[in-house]
């Protein structure tokens, strides 16, 4: 029996289950890594550095940093355990403060308590199944719990997260956010793959070994293929029978409802002890407007920095600026490559681009939009969006030039412009 894949089992951040006893954890401690140390620490200037800059790395203030947090983490390890019965693998300094040890259980308990420490991630996988089958391609799915396509890493990230982060976007200002539950500390059981999906087999192993770890709750972004055709119980098998022990030991299980809706049978939780999840949005809102000639403003989405104040540019259309007719072929006006525009045309101006299916199909981006913006000498650059499917959701994309989604037709139409 397979699974369909469609996230995986809570997370997958990094490490490698070496041994029956000893595993690797992750440790974050007190203290900002290099990217966001502003100071404060006699005989270390700061190394904090804007989003939009890039951090020296020979530097010496970085350099000499870098070494202070290396060290700590050494004396650390060496005031809690002996030598040789723990082995680091690894000091973050740069962009997290912490490290990769290779201990046990128990050790892990003892620093999870230590003063400085300030959270125990553990990582483990199962493929046993997944490799007798003939399935498993360590050089593709990866013989440790990394995350081969990042489903996994978020499946685990939507119920974690710092509280009150400041979201600053090429040194702009967006306010704050915060995970759903900040103090939470995840535990990572790697069990199903990118290209198969996973085995029944692989995914009980997983959730019984996360029971026995004493876990509190059960993410799962994971279920079988289609609802059984021999039956109408759709509860009677090994998978929802483990995860009905799970609730028995006194642990929560919530679990993705598919990915197949909203259309009758195309839900694969359904278990009466099971809290299924259906897709959700939250409540964020990244707005940005534009403000044309005639007063009239439009309203869009966008990460974005503004245009100067009180100064006003001219929209350039894409299909009016192009080099050559015959590119046509390549659809120019999504605004993907730049070669095929006039920049003596758009220089200076505000670039107006198209949504074509390309977005749609993954081949266009508003990255690449905004690449092309700047490429070109634009000030900045707008996407109106005129042909898009009802249940379409643009995502505000952080870009570094003043830039704009028009996402409503009604409202991407204005005539008598003067």
């Amino acid at each position: 029996m397979r699974f369909l894949e469609f996230g995986c089992l809570i997370t997958v951040l990094c490490g490698l289950l070496v041994s029956l006893k000893a595993e690797i954890y992750i440790v974050t401690v007190e203290g900002e890594p290099v990217i966001s140390y502003a100071g404060g620490i006699d005989g270390f200037e700061a190394t904090a550095v804007e989003s939009d800059e890039k951090i020296d790395t020979n530097s010496e203030l970085v350099t000499s940093y870098a070494h202070h947090l290396e060290k700590k983490h050494d004396m650390l390890l060496g005031m809690l355990f002996e030598p040789g019965t723990y082995k680091k693998l690894y000091s973050y300094r740069h962009l997290i403060n912490g490290f990769a040890v290779h201990i046990s259980p128990e050790q892990a308990e003892t620093l999870r308590h230590a003063p400085g420490v300030k959270s125990i991630v553990g990582a483990q996988h199962f493929a046993q199944a997944a490799i007798a089958a003939g399935a498993f391609n360590p050089s593709i799915d990866f013989a440790s719990p990394l995350d081969g396509d990042g489903h996994g890493s978020h499946t685990a990230s939507i119920a974690a997260g710092n509280n009150g982060i400041p979201v600053r976007m090429h040194g702009h200002e967006f306010g704050r956010a915060s995970g759903m539950a900040p103090r939470a500390r995840i535990a990572v059981y790697k069990a199903l793959y990118r290209l198969f999906g996973g085995f029944v087999a692989d995914v009980v192993a997983a959730i019984d070994q996360a029971v026995y770890d004493g876990v509190d709750i059960l993410s799962l972004s994971v279920g079988p293929n289609s609802p059984p055709a021999a039956t109408k119980t759709t509860f009677l098998n090994p998978f929802d029978a483990t995860l009905l022990g799970a609730v028995k030991a006194g642990v929560f299980v919530a679990q993705a409802a598919g990915n197949g809706g909203p259309f009758p049978k195309t839900m694969v939780s359904y278990s009466p002890w099971i809290a299924s999840v259906a897709a959700a949005i939250d409540d964020r809102r990244y707005k940005n407007h534009l403000t044309l000639g005639n007063g009239k403003v439009l309203a869009g989405i966008g990460l974005s920095p503004a245009t100067h104040l009180n100064e006003t540019y001219t929209l350039v259309a894409a299909n009016d600026v192009l080099l050559d007719s015959s590119v046509m072929k390549f659809t120019p006006t999504d605004c993907q490559r730049p070669e095929l525009l006039n920049k003596r045309l758009i220089q200076g101006n505000i670039l107006l681009c198209g949504y074509s299916f390309n977005f749609v199909s993954g081949s266009a981006s508003i990255k690449k939009v905004s690449e092309t913006a700047k490429a070109l000498g634009a000030v900045g650059f707008v996407l109106c969006v005129e042909n898009a499917s009802p249940e379409t959701r643009f995502d505000p994309v952080p870009v570094g030039v003043p830039g704009i989604v028009i996402v409503d037709v009604r409202n991407s139409k204005v005539r008598d412009l003067p």
